[in-house]
């Protein structure tokens, strides 16, 4: 975790720590299917910013990965990641 932060922190611009600027949200690890998985995020309004991070392979990387985000609303976010990959998201208002 403390590696993910510092990382989060590092990308975003000015190299300030977002999540005290912004109301976030934070998944769970998710496996993909290969189909588009909805992910509640409790934010109340639509994310201004969504952010997806593979954390994890298949056992057998056999094939590239593909991430497609659908259109998110203020309830959930869509997310559609290759079979066997795993993924965080992160969301902003």
């Amino acid at each position: 975790m403390a590696l993910f932060k510092f990382l989060r922190k590092a990308l975003s611009p000015g190299g300030h720590d977002t999540v005290a600027e912004a109301s976030c949200f934070q998944s769970a690890q998710l496996t993909g299917t290969g189909t588009p998985q909805t992910i509640p995020h409790g934010l109340a309004a639509v994310p201004s910013k969504v952010r997806v991070y593979l954390v994890g392979s298949p056992p057998v990387t056999y094939v590239g990965c593909t991430i497609i985000e659908g259109i998110h609303n203020a309830t959930n976010l869509y997310i559609q990641c290759t079979f066997g990959w795993v993924y965080q998201v992160e969301a902003y208002t």
